[in-house]
């Protein structure tokens, strides 16, 4: 099932294939819970009635948007639902009621996307005239006559700390011969007998919300809580559920014609059980199934294998009905499929949302839903995970194995050439076992339904290579070998500013699983507020491979130095060589856990050898002119120098690659001091190394200082130095300097992709949208560029603010054929189009883009604009009303709804709205199209 809520002890168990263990809460709230009372009269036959009573205040315009719809969910096939009273209340104490009429049922948002067969439906109420300040009333009672276990009731409740609660008061009545077990977590909790019935009160307020950071755990494991059951153990609530599907394993005459022809004359019991698991997989496709008592019914087998398909339930009935052909006996085992890690003390399905299946003769798990798990091998959150096992005689909570060491691993070999034109091209091959080669295969699955190369060109964008592009090749994903891979070849432009001397960290390649290490005891790139949250753990290993070779005649100024971080769980080595025009580096990660969470000292520990591992990523590296001088000879280190200056510089170059800036600012400035015996060439080294040192602090004056130096000691500086003047002087605001250093840097070399993106982005600082747009033309044509997506998109917003309206449009359209989605493309044909002669078309798109984002005020602004040029001014009013009313500062809205109304003959309100917008900002007039001017 999903997180209990009030009255809804029902949700389905249903499969979340690789859920992500990471989520983000909300840290900015836009709405207040100023009431919330909750009153649930319980009958014997675990039935009950609920009535709920909510005031929700917007606190911003945001909040308001989001307040004024409000979604109540409900089963059609297991309650009813009655809106008894609904209104607006207006700070004033006015009250606007909600028509009831206009109240409507539709499928959840989560299940329209899905595709989830479902009876769960949500009655949709619209508060009438709200706006920030005002309170969303309305209460509703939930009627759930037809348990789902005889006699029993189960619920609970979380409350979110980044939500602000001012008041919430809730009662669960219940007869005295119901007996119920309750859990709470910072909730205030009473009960007292009230003649034949129990009453139990749960009291939370926290009118302050706060800061949540990310955590790597449920809500369910961590916030306010509490949870009410009439399940004594865990044991009794399999029992339960055993009641309801154990009926379902049925071995009919189909099951048995199956079974053996799937196992044929095959002696060996655990290969003919793999057989038949490999064909449920390979046949049965995953859909989640919530009709009725369906929620927690399987269906019969032989209609799972007539329809092909059915939800994690029908899987396990399935499978344990041609195992029990085999006379091979199999348990169900409910579980948590996500990053619950703790079961409700008192028992309920709140972290249950999951079935696999449990094989005693090979002591192995089976999760048949996964499409892609081979035999014996579950996701990676299904490990170490406290569950239920339920046979036709018992039901006894257990704890799933956790991840065996050697069992999962990931590799990953890189090899990819510089060229001198600045194209970086090369190839990536990823392997990986146990889960993570379920995860790859997901992967595969992707890149099937996307495509080799568009899977390829948006794996490359997620990476930072905005113009790359390349082709994935993968290994069959449903066959369930031990291991799979997945092959990608690339190429990337744009990256001479290497060859000028810009400091890169090693370029990862088409890396389609994460960086090595990452995930598998926690993030890499972690923050200080989360070190101490408990995170899940496994024993795995992952290594990697990456190898850069630069152009004959260039070399690594100095080869990083290796890294080698240890703790009793874990341990992390990098080691770095050079040879024959290559830079390699090899990574190599290994954790042994003996317990699903890192928490306490462990995960301190693991934190902190985190964070060291993300520092060795961060470690950069530059590629020098083989003619030219360095202070640090090719893998110098302090120890082999003979001159101690040369040493000192040395150390202040490892001292930058570790961050310690304060030694390297020391020793640096120190060596400027008189009595150093450096030549000028020498000299512009160490002001560069300062000015790089304080680029990366932000000391943006104090970089341009040295860079300033440094030109003055080499006039002739390549286009690569001019170009991070010119960065410089952007980020201290001189946009005029920085304008003129980029246009030095795209002189001296006119391919310098990132001096004239640099340009186009300070053009467009200056709102000078036209020679932005030329910036963006001449990057489309260098190096046969015309196809770049993410260059079209620029220039196309260029050209519309430039106002160059046909071209932009055109952009548009070239996008969508490039393959943009359509969030890319939608609003811009919708604002361009309506200022060409296809204005037509434009209120069209406009309409469907106000589908996605609806009161996008510059959507309702294009369209009512496209209105007022097919002269439908009644249409146009509508939709400048709505905008002005969502967003009452913007004084071009207003403005333009005057104008409309003067067009419609309302002078008198035209002339009103368009003096309050002119108060609002004098020169708003001249922002709009001559057709909308008074």
């Amino acid at each position: 099932m999903r997180r209990i809520v009030p009255a809804a002890a029902c949700a389905a168990i249903c499969l979340t294939v690789l859920s992500g263990a990471f989520a983000q809460e909300p840290q900015t709230p836009s709405a207040s819970l100023e009431l919330l009372t909750s009153d649930t009269t319980v009958s014997a036959d675990g039935s009950s009635v609920q009535t709920i009573h909510s005031e929700l205040r917007a606190t911003n315009e945001g909040g308001a948007m989001q307040v004024s719809r409000i979604d109540l969910p409900f089963n059609t096939g297991m309650q009813t639902i009655e809106v008894l009273e609904a209104y607006t209340l207006k700070p004033n104490g006015n009250k606007i009621p909600v028509d009831l009429n206009t109240v409507f049922e539709q499928l959840p948002p989560d299940a329209a996307r899905s595709g989830m067969v479902t009876d769960q439906r949500v009655k949709v109420l619209f508060f009438p005239q709200f706006s920030a300040g005002d309170e969303a009333v309305y209460t509703v009672r939930i009627a759930s006559p037809h348990p789902h276990f005889p006699g029993a009731f189960f619920n609970g409740e979380i409350f979110p700390r980044s939500v602000p609660y001012k008041e919430v008061r809730e009662t669960v009545t219940a007869p005295k011969s119901m007996a119920l077990r309750v859990e709470n977590h910072t909730v205030t909790f009473s009960k007292a007998v009230n003649g034949d019935n129990v009453v139990y009160t749960w009291h939370y307020a926290a009118p302050a919300a706060k800061k949540i950071e990310t955590s790597f755990v449920s809500p369910i494991d961590r916030e306010p809580r509490y949870f009410i059951s009439s399940f004594k153990d865990y044991a009794e609530l399999g029992r339960a559920y055993a009641a309801l599907a154990q009926p379902k394993i049925v071995v009919t005459d189909k099951i048995k014609a199956l079974a053996g022809q799937i196992t044929g004359a095959e002696p060996d019991r655990r290969e003919q059980a793999r057989k038949l698991y490999e064909w449920v997989v390979h046949n049965i496709r995953y859909v989640a199934i919530e009709l009725g008592h369906g929620s927690f019914v399987p269906h019969e087998v032989d209609a799972i294998l007539a329809n092909g398909y059915g939800d994690c339930k029908d899987h396990d009935v399935l499978l344990q009905a041609l195992l029990k052909a085999r006379g091979i006996t199999a348990d169900s085992v409910l579980i948590n499929s996500s990053n619950a890690y703790s079961l409700t003390d008192a028992p309920t399905f709140a972290q249950l949302d999951h079935v696999i299946t449990f094989v005693p003769e090979f002591d192995i798990y089976l999760d048949a839903s996964v499409p892609v798990a081979p035999f014996g091998t579950l996701p990676t959150q299904e490990y170490g995970k406290p569950a239920i096992r339920i046979s036709a005689q018992t039901a006894v909570l257990t704890t799933t194995p956790l991840l065996k060491p050697a069992t999962a691993s990931m590799h990953t070999t890189t090899v990819q050439k510089l060229e001198a034109s600045g194209t970086m091209s090369g190839t990536t091959t990823t392997t990986a076992t146990g889960p993570y080669a379920i995860t790859l295969r997901m992967i595969g699955f992707a890149v099937q339904a996307v495509g080799a190369e568009k899977a390829a060109a948006m794996q490359l964008a997620s990476r930072g290579f905005k113009d790359g592009t390349g082709k994935l090749s993968e290994d069959p994903p449903t066959v369930l070998s031990p291991s799979y891979t997945i092959r990608g070849d690339f190429a990337v432009k744009g990256w001479q500013s290497l060859l000028g001397g810009e400091a890169t960290i090693m370029p990862g390649g088409l890396r389609v699983l994460v960086l090595t290490g990452d995930g598998i005891m926690g993030p890499v790139y972690g923050s200080a507020d989360t070190n101490a949250e408990p995170t899940p753990c496994y024993s795995a290993t992952a290594d990697e491979d990456v190898t850069l070779e630069v152009p004959q005649g260039y070399s690594v100024r100095e080869v990083p130095k290796d890294t080698k971080i240890t703790t009793p769980n874990l341990s992390f080595t990098a080691h770095w060589s050079w040879a024959s025009q290559k830079l390699t580096v090899h990574r190599e990660f290994a954790s042994h856990i003996g317990e699903a969470l890192c928490t306490g000292n462990v995960r301190k520990q693991t934190a902190d050898a985190l964070k060291d591992i993300a520092e060795s990523y961060d470690i950069t590296f530059t590629i020098a002119n083989g003619s030219q001088t360095s202070l640090a000879p090719q893998n110098a280190t302090p120890d082999a120098a003979t001159d101690t200056d040369i040493a000192a510089y040395n150390v202040a170059n490892a001292a930058i690659k570790r961050h310690d800036y304060k030694q390297a600012e020391a020793l640096l400035l120190g060596l400027l001091q008189t009595g150093h015996s450096f030549d000028a060439s020498q000299t512009y080294d160490i002001h560069v190394l300062l000015g790089e040192i304080y680029t990366f602090q932000d000391q943006n004056a104090k970089a341009e200082e040295h860079y300033a130096q440094a030109l003055n000691l080499k006039p002739d500086a390549d286009a690569g130095f001019h170009y991070w003047r010119a960065y410089n002087f952007k980020k201290l605001g001189k946009l005029s300097l920085a304008d003129d250093n980029a246009v030095i840097a795209m002189k001296r070399d006119p391919d310098n992709a990132a001096a004239r993106t640099l340009h186009a982005n300070i053009s467009e600082e200056r709102e000078n949208f036209a020679a932005a747009a030329d910036d963006y033309d001449v990057l489309l044509r260098m190096n046969n560029n015309a196809n770049n997506l993410s260059l079209v998109l620029q220039r196309a917003e260029a050209r519309a603010l430039a106002h160059r309206y046909e071209e932009a449009a055109a952009d548009y359209e070239h996008a969508e054929k490039l393959g943009a989605s359509t969030g890319q493309t939608l609003d811009g044909l919708c604002t361009t189009l309506v200022h060409t002669a296809r204005f037509a078309e434009g209120i069209y798109q406009c309409s469907r883009a106000l589908q996605i984002h609806e009161n996008s005020g510059a959507l309702l602004e294009a369209r009512g604009f496209g209105y007022v040029r097919q002269s439908k001014y009644a249409a146009a009013l509508a939709d400048f009303d709505q905008a002005a009313r969502v967003f009452p500062q913007n004084a071009r809205y207003l403005y333009e709804r005057g104008t409309v109304k003067t067009k419609m003959g309302d002078s008198a309100g035209g002339q009103k709205d368009i003096a309050k917008a002119t108060q609002m900002r004098p020169d708003v007039a001249h922002q709009l199209p001559a057709a909308m001017r008074s």
